[in-house]
């Protein structure tokens, strides 16, 4: 496991150019956090990579959420929150019994998918 005071200056700056682009995703820049993905997964291994995207993700979420709340169609939201928590839990399931390994081909394998 790599430790957060382990990373380099430049694989910082690595990461928050990674953040930045999951802003700039939830800001329209819909494919921009693919490249975050990548950037994560390049500084840091693939399961420790998921598992630190994630709260960023769901912190960008929040924060839109916040930002555009008078436009925010909250029965949408609800309606998939379901779902999305599903998504969360399976892919905390599946992070627990995979390996690093495992973690890289399934996450490149989604990325192609998401590319197709």
């Amino acid at each position: 496991m790599v430790a957060a005071m382990d990373l380099t200056p430049q694989a910082w700056t690595v990461a928050l150019l990674a953040a930045w682009l999951v802003g700039a995703s939830k800001a329209g820049l819909v494919s921009a956090v693919t490249l975050a993905v990548v950037l994560f997964a390049s500084i840091l291994p693939a399961r420790e990579a998921t598992g630190a995207l994630l709260p960023v993700l769901i912190f960008a979420d929040f924060i839109a959420v916040r930002m555009l709340r008078k436009s925010v169609r909250w029965q949408e939201l609800l309606r998939i929150f379901p779902w999305t928590a599903a998504g969360v839990g399976l892919g905390v399931v599946v992070l627990y019994f995979s390996n690093d390994p495992q973690v890289q081909r399934l996450v490149g394998a989604i990325i192609v998918g998401t590319i197709l």
